[in-house]
């Protein structure tokens, strides 16, 4: 590829081959495959419509509450991925709320 000499400790078909092997078993690993399911899909609109109906607060803080008030700085690399992760799940709910809430005007 870098048109350079490079050591090989395997052929590229060994590789293909191994690639083949565990590449489903990686795929399941991350959480396998994405599936759209209908029904579910209409369950988690009537909540959020549901929540849309009753929502007061516009701006979430759940990264300053996971990672400053709860302690989250007290697990390093951890704790500030879960507090990302976190306050990005409440970022999608809020936008999944704003866009309910922009279809019912």
């Amino acid at each position: 590829m870098t048109g350079k000499r490079e050591m090989q400790f395997v052929s590229e078909q060994q590789e293909i081959k191994l690639g083949e092997q565990h590449y489903l078993a990686s795929r399941q690993s991350q959480g396998g495959d994405f599936e759209v399911l209908p029904d579910v899909t209409q369950y988690v609109n009537a909540v959020g419509q549901k929540l849309a109906a009753v929502a007061d607060r516009k701006l979430p803080y759940e990264f300053v509450v996971r990672y400053v008030i709860k302690g989250g700085f007290l697990d390093g690399r951890a704790g500030f991925i879960y507090a990302t992760l976190s306050s990005y799940y409440v970022w999608l709910k809020f936008v999944k709320l704003l866009d309910i809430e922009r279809r019912s005007l």
